[in-house]
C-alpha cells in the first residue's frame, strides 16, 4: 500500500492478510449507535470489469459473492483518505467471517490500497462526490484483467460527516452499489467511545456486507422466515448481525470476542441454499451460549437494570431519488462529557 497523488496511475495492491489482536476487557461502556446498509458498484476502468454492477441495487449480485459459480475467489480493495484508514482488527474480521461464510475455495483478500490524499477531503460527503472518488481511485472489480475469476468489494474510509447526517445523528456507513461500501470514520470516532471502536467498525462492516449478499430476504431466498416485520431486510433473532440494532447488555461479552459478531444460523442456511457453504450449528464466538432463549425471552434474560440500551442499526431511512434501498448506518452523538 502507498500513498497516490491523483495524477499517478493505480499500482498493484500489496499483497498479504492482516493480523487481528485480541480486543481487550472492560466491564462497562456506554455507546450511542445505529448501522445499516445497501450495494452496488461502478465501471471497471482496467479492461472492461464488471459492467452489470452499475446501477444495481443491494443482494442484486449476491449470487456473485456467496457462490462459487462465477468467481472462485473474492478480493476486498480498501482506500482511504489519509489519517482515516480502517483498523487492522476490522480488516482481519471481515477477511476471516467473509471466508467461513462465503463460498470462495480461492479465498479470500483484504487489502489496502491507495491512501487518498488529503486535499480529496470533504467536510461533508454525498453519494455522488463518493461515485466520484470511486471512479478516480478504484483499482479493482469483478471479473477484470486482473480478477478474471474473482469477485470485488471496493470499500473507501472518509473523513467528515455525509449528506444523511442530521441534528444528533451521524451516518457510520453507506453500501450505495452492489459492490460499493463507504465508511464514515470521523463520524464513529464521534459517536462511539474508543474501547469499543474497533468492534463497532466491524459490525458495520459486516453488517453491510450481508445485505450486499442479499441478507436478509434481500436477494437470496429465505430457507425458514427469519426477516423482522417490523424491520425489512434484518433478522428477527438480536444475536445475529443482520439484527437491527446492537444488543449492549453484555458489552464485557462483545469486547472479549463471546459474542455474535456473525450471521446466525438461518442467515447460513439462506447462504448454503443459494449455492454457499454449509452452515454450522452455531457460529463460532456463539459455541458457549447455543442455548440462550432468542426473541422477547432472550432480551428480557439479557437485561438488568444496569444494562445499557440497545442500539438500533437503522434510523428512518431518508429519500434518496432513484436509490430506494440506500439507508446509510446511523449513529447519535452520545451526551456532551459522555
Amino acid at each position: 500500500m502507498r500513498r497516490r497523488e491523483a495524477s499517478e496511475c493505480a499500482d498493484r495492491p500489496a499483497e498479504g492478510n492482516v493480523r487481528m489482536s485480541r480486543p481487550a476487557r472492560i466491564l462497562a461502556l456506554a455507546l450511542a449507535l445505529v448501522l445499516q446498509g445497501a450495494a452496488g458498484c461502478g465501471d471497471g476502468r482496467d479492461g472492461g470489469g464488471d459492467r452489470r454492477a452499475a446501477g444495481t441495487q443491494p443482494g442484486d449480485l449476491a449470487l456473485d459473492y456467496v457462490t462459487d459459480r462465477n468467481f472462485g475467489r473474492l478480493r476486498v480493495e480498501i482506500d482511504y483518505i489519509s489519517g482515516f484508514a480502517p483498523s487492522a482488527e476490522a480488516m482481519e474480521r471481515i477477511r476471516e467471517t467473509w471466508a467461513r461464510r462465503l463460498e470462495k475455495p480461492g479465498g479470500v483478500e483484504v487489502f489496502l490500497d491507495t491512501e487518498i490524499p488529503r486535499s480529496f477531503a470533504r467536510d461533508r460527503w454525498e453519494i455522488g462526490d463518493i461515485v466520484a472518488l470511486e471512479s478516480q481511485f478504484r483499482d479493482h472489480f469483478t471479473g477484470d484483467a486482473r480478477n478474471r475469476r474473482t469477485a470485488v468489494i471496493w470499500i473507501v474510509y472518509l473523513n467528515g460527516r455525509s449528506e444523511f447526517d442530521e441534528g444528533q445523528t451521524r451516518a457510520l456507513g453507506v453500501a450505495y452499489e452492489g459492490s460499493s461500501i463507504a465508511i464514515f470514520r470521523e463520524n464513529i470516532a464521534a459517536t462511539t467511545a474508543l474501547p469499543l471502536r474497533e468492534a463497532v467498525e466491524s459490525l458495520v462492516l459486516l453488517h453491510e456486507g450481508g445485505h450486499l449478499f442479499g441478507l436478509v430476504n434481500n436477494g437470496i431466498p429465505m430457507v425458514n422466515d427469519h426477516e423482522d416485520p417490523d424491520h425489512p431486510r434484518h433478522d428477527v433473532n438480536p444475536d445475529c448481525v443482520m439484527y437491527h440494532q446492537i444488543e449492549t447488555s453484555n458489552v464485557e461479552a462483545l469486547l472479549d470476542g463471546t459474542a455474535p459478531i456473525d450471521y446466525d444460523i438461518e442467515c447460513q442456511r439462506d447462504i448454503f441454499a443459494a449455492g454457499g457453504p454449509p452452515p454450522e450449528e452455531a457460529p463460532p464466538a456463539l459455541a458457549s451460549e447455543t442455548s440462550a432463549p432468542h426473541g422477547a425471552e432472550g432480551e428480557a434474560a439479557r437485561a438488568g437494570p444496569s444494562a445499557a440500551p440497545p442500539i438500533p442499526y437503522h434510523g428512518r431511512p431518508p429519500a434518496v431519488g432513484g436509490r430506494g434501498r440506500i439507508v446509510p448506518d446511523l449513529a447519535t452523538l452520545p451526551d456532551a462529557g459522555g
